[in-house]
């Protein structure tokens, strides 16, 4: 299984940061390749959302998301998709005691995921860092 991961220590307090990647309406403002996501159900701790995106080509899939904001801790799993068979993943957003936060991501994909889709979700995954930490 393909595995993309990123860790890069951001100024932005871990509770912004949070909230930033769990408004998941807000995604085509700052994630790139993203051209649409709809919120299909939020509830206390979980939330299913379809998003649309262009990597390499149009892309769209649903996504099941397990949120804990107290250990600033998201979770994903596919739920369906029109071209990919898996994918799993995570954020961690550890405080620092500066206000930073270590934002550290995780992804799974199955090992046959072509090479430049696999290398423009790694680079999707390093733009969003920046975004969230510019703002």
């Amino acid at each position: 299984m393909a595995h993309a991961e990123h860790k890069q220590i951001v100024a932005v307090d871990s509770e912004r940061f949070y909230r930033a990647i769990t408004k998941y309406e807000d995604y085509p403002g700052f994630v790139d390749g993203c051209r649409g996501v709809q919120v299909e159900r939020k509830g206390p701790g979980e939330a299913r959302t379809h998003y649309q995106m262009t990597i390499i080509r149009d892309v769209s899939y649903t996504l099941d998301h397990r949120e804990f904001p107290d250990q600033r801790r998201m979770e994903w799993s596919l739920v369906q998709s029109d071209m990919l068979k898996k994918n799993v993943g995570r954020w961690e957003l550890p405080p620092l005691a500066d206000g930073r936060t270590e934002a550290f991501s995780a992804s799974h994909r199955p090992a046959r995921c072509v090479p430049p889709i696999a290398d423009r979700i790694k680079a999707m995954q390093r733009d969003l860092f920046a975004r969230i930490n510019q703002e």
